[in-house]
């Protein structure tokens, strides 16, 4: 069986369709809870991995603050995408 990692290896992802065929049928009636325990782990980030997306968070949130022209930008998108429409909640 496919490991959920290889989806990482570039050695893995750089194969032609044909050799990546038997892992794509091979997981036609695999077992999906243990398919999505080993996913999970690759969607847990790591201490490094959150706190870089919070450093690229707060700079890009004190941009926005910082432009005078970001309220009239961020209520127009909030008009345009409220969070009571299907768009808005997605």
């Amino acid at each position: 069986m496919l490991k959920a990692t290889d989806v990482l290896d570039p050695s893995h992802v750089g194969q032609s369709p044909m050799a990546l065929w038997p892992d794509v049928s091979a997981h036609y009636c695999v077992d999906e809870a243990a398919l999505l325990e080993h996913l999970l782990l690759l969607a847990t980030p790591s201490d490094e991995e959150r706190a870089a997306t919070e450093q690229s968070a707060t700079a890009l949130i004190e941009k926005v603050r910082s432009d005078k022209n970001a309220i009239q930008m961020i209520d127009a998108l909030l008009l345009e995408y409220s969070l009571d429409t299907r768009e808005g909640s997605c």
